[in-house]
């Protein structure tokens, strides 16, 4: 029986050794909640055990592409790949990121599932060849087609349209390097970072991104004021934070608005652990912010709030203040990816207890209004 299967699993491996290290095939999907379906290619290194991918949505025509890790999970004694499990993740040209979770049912199909910050989710599977692939397309078209259309957020398309977008920056240097989110100045050709209370604004480029984390490092020709950086994400659940920013200000004008709240959750959604979970409140503008604990330092960046949309269709009611930071542990990467000097990179003290007036007092001056054109 033994000597069967090391034939097997020996002309197995012959077999995807002729076949070529990549095979590629079709991908087809659908959101859960809305009308909206996606298509794409794949490209299956099979020896590597990874894959890239492009898909587009045939609706809203988003293009996204993404990468599916080598699994994570390979059932024990296992001589095919089915079983196999991995996690991916996505980017797409509207700004969304999202992650995914894959199963394999063989060694070129399968089946998986994503989500993206706001809790939109989607289902997929993959191993089509064209004809079938276009088969199933129309097939969960039908099956969504009464559901409502795909709700995004585009800062880009925002752009077209009004000239600019804004989101909230913070300055982590004395010379200038300043962090917020991705997705607040993708795609933008001029960056202007103002101080409403200083009357002042300044030019700035964009030095380092981190799509998949939603971080961007900008840099300014300026002397500035950097906020402390905590070392490491220790904070517990329960504790009280706050967050300075700029939402809304073609409707709430441009003053430094100031929110507080606590920790919910240490990870985000679908147990994300680069995420925290936060009651703050939050709205469009505010992506960016520097999530400050009682010390006054920064231990996380502001970047979405739960889609009520899907909490709503998903539990039957609307959510209260479900909001997410990025934990300060994937910011520093960035900042060393622009070769930051860490000596000009303000860091955590030993400051005791603040009072949240006392915070906002020493941290205002620091956050900036982030105007993308």
């Amino acid at each position: 029986m033994m000597r069967k299967l090391r034939t097997t699993f020996y002309l197995s491996m012959v077999a995807v050794l002729l076949a070529g290290c990549s095979v590629k095939y079709k991908a087809v999907g659908a959101f859960d909640d809305f009308n909206e379906v996606f298509i794409g290619e794949v490209d299956h290194n099979l020896m590597g055990g990874g894959a890239t991918f492009s898909v587009e949505t045939k609706n809203a025509n988003i293009k996204c592409d993404g990468v599916a890790y080598r699994p994570d999970y390979i059932p024990p004694l296992s001589l095919t790949c089915a079983g196999q499990r991995g996690r991916g993740r996505v980017s797409c040209s509207d700004g969304r990121r999202m992650n995914i979770e894959w199963f394999a049912t063989s060694c070129t199909t399968g089946y998986g599932e994503g989500a993206d910050k706001g809790g939109t989710t989607f289902r997929f599977a993959f191993g089509f060849d064209d004809a079938t692939a276009q088969q199933e397309l129309a097939k969960v078209s039908k099956a969504v087609a009464a559901n409502p259309d795909l709700p995004v957020y585009k800062p880009k398309e925002f752009r077209k349209e009004k000239g600019f977008s804004t989101g909230t920056g913070f300055f982590v240097t004395n010379d200038g390097y300043m962090v917020t989110n991705f997705h607040v100045v993708d795609g933008a050709t001029t960056i202007t970072v103002v101080s409403p209370l200083e009357k002042k604004e300044l030019k700035a480029t964009v030095v380092q991104s981190d799509p998949a984390n939603d971080i961007a490092i900008l840099k300014v020709e300026a002397e500035t004021v950097g906020i402390p950086l905590a070392s490491i994400f220790s904070s517990a659940k329960g504790e009280e934070v706050l967050t300075l920013g700029f939402p809304l200000v073609a409707l709430q004008g441009q003053e430094q608005k100031a929110t507080f709240g606590r920790i919910n959750a240490l990870s985000g959604i679908q147990n994300d652990i680069r995420f925290v979970q936060i009651d703050v409140p939050i709205q469009p503008g505010n992506s960016g912010g520097p999530l400050l604990n009682i010390r006054g330092e920064v231990i996380g960046v502001v970047t979405a709030t739960l889609s009520q949309i899907v909490a709503l269709r998903a539990s039957g009611s609307l959510p209260q203040n479900v909001n997410y930071a990025v934990k300060i542990d994937y910011i520093t990467p960035a900042l060393n990816a622009a070769k930051v000097d860490r000596s000009k990179v303000s860091t955590g003290n030993s400051i005791s207890k603040l009072e949240m007036a006392q915070i906002v007092s020493l941290r205002e001056s620091s956050v900036m209004l982030v105007i993308a054109k």
